[in-house]
């Protein structure tokens, strides 16, 4: 679609003005013939007839009769004149009115042409707007914070928490790291972390959430966070493992898995918050006994899109 300038425009519009104005100056010339003709004309034929009274009023001569025939003559030959004339003025109004006409029809055919220009040019800003909207989000994405959680391998290898060595803790190691170029603000963070047997759902209600020790605020120049989170004993109601637990072992066997989920509240540089969802499962994959290695397994995403995503939250 080619848009006119805003000169070209106004020559058009100006030109349309012109034309309508000339139509109108000619409509409105006046007659060849004026009023004051046939008025003069009426008034020297009712002066003819007044004089032909006068003199049959005051002369009884033999000219009286032909000057009556003589003023009914001139009578006779102003009416063809006057209707003539009527006729004239007939014809101009119906020019005047067709100009008129004209007229009202180009303001027509402009308004509906500058209300077609007008479209194009809202739709145009449109998506000009959508467009800079889009770069914009773009923009934002890629200069705001993104935070990204990564669990290491699992090695099942205890922490000793009394010198008896009958209360352990069996961690699992995390690394959280920012993308983007600015800072995040962390408002809450939480994660909970059990063993599940093998062939058995997940659980789905959790009240026993902990905190999982992250800084309060991440910089783009930070180095990515270690953490640990800790092996909850959800069977007895516990945190803490007994040296030598059976269950421990069953991982190890590919009897049970470690199932964890948790969440990381944050908020960027452009005061938006944002919730990051996460929820894994670690198996092993080689069964030490057979190999003499250590257990081998790998982390899986578990709970689909719903659950492992980064979503606004305000």
């Amino acid at each position: 679609m080619v848009l006119l300038t805003m000169p070209r425009r106004l020559t058009i519009f100006g030109a349309a003005v012109a034309f309508a104005t000339a139509g109108i100056l000619v409509s409105q010339t006046a007659p060849a013939n004026p009023p004051e003709r046939r008025i003069t004309a009426q008034g020297a034929s009712s002066a003819r007839n007044e004089q032909g009274k006068t003199e049959k009023e005051n002369t009884n001569s033999p000219q009286t009769t032909s000057a009556y025939v003589r003023a009914a003559a001139s009578g006779d030959q102003s009416k063809p004149e006057t209707e003539q004339e009527n006729l004239d003025i007939q014809r101009k109004l119906e020019w005047f009115t067709g100009g008129l006409v004209a007229v009202g029809i180009l303001q027509a055919l402009t308004m509906i042409w500058q209300a077609w220009l007008l479209r194009g040019t809202l739709k145009a800003i449109k998506i000009q707007a959508d467009h800079m909207e889009r770069q914009l989000a773009v923009t934002v994405s890629k200069e705001r914070a993104h935070l990204r959680i990564k669990f290491e391998d699992v090695d099942l290898t205890p922490l000793v928490l009394n010198e008896h060595g009958t209360f352990v803790i069996y961690p699992l190691h995390y690394k959280l790291r920012l993308d983007g170029m600015s800072r995040a603000v962390v408002l809450e963070q939480q994660c909970f972390a059990c063993l599940v047997k093998t062939g058995s759902e997940h659980p789905t209600e959790i009240d026993s959430y902990y905190p999982m020790q992250i800084p309060p605020e991440i910089a783009p120049d930070d180095k990515p966070f270690t953490g640990m989170i800790f092996l909850q004993n959800i069977d007895r109601k516990k945190t803490l493992f007994e040296a030598e637990e059976s269950r421990i072992a069953s991982v190890k066997e590919g009897k049970r898995y470690v199932f964890c989920k948790g969440w990381i509240l944050y908020e960027d540089a452009f005061k938006d918050r944002w919730l990051l969802k996460f929820q894994r499962k670690w198996s092993v994959a080689v069964v030490p006994e057979a190999f003499g290695i250590s257990p081998m397994g790998n982390w899986e995403i578990c709970g689909g899109t719903e659950a492992n995503r980064e979503e606004k939250a305000n």
